[in-house]
């Protein structure tokens, strides 16, 4: 039984059910650096089980044609047209700076369980 995937499915839902309601607002001092811990954290995660791979060539070869299929249907624009119809339809009234940070806000908001709230 997978239990550490469903300790995060529970604590991503509680996360869900119960921030929304706390109203703490993190701010842009603190908010920057947690993004970018998080960002090393995962690659740092992506490395260590990349090195325990047992077919090496199967994972470049996946990673190889994933970016070729990815430019090639222009899957990044395509990714972001939808979160910002999603973000558009769920009525959202979150402001974003710039392009850039676009799709991540937008993926963060999806991803706080909008639909338990």
């Amino acid at each position: 039984m997978p239990y550490g995937v469903l300790a995060d499915i529970f604590c991503i839902i509680l996360r869900g059910i119960i921030g929304p309601n706390l109203n703490i607002k993190i701010t842009y001092k603190y908010r920057e650096p947690l993004i970018k811990i998080f960002g090393i954290s995962a690659l740092a995660i992506g490395i260590v089980s990349f090195i325990k791979v047992n077919c090496l060539p199967c994972v470049i070869l996946a990673l190889i044609l994933g970016f070729i299929l990815g430019e090639f249907f222009d899957l990044d624009t395509k990714l972001k047209n939808l979160l910002a119809k999603i973000i558009y339809k769920l009525n959202f009234k979150h402001k974003f700076k710039n392009e850039e940070k676009k799709s991540i806000y937008g993926f963060l908001l999806i991803s706080r369980c909008y639909f338990l709230r």
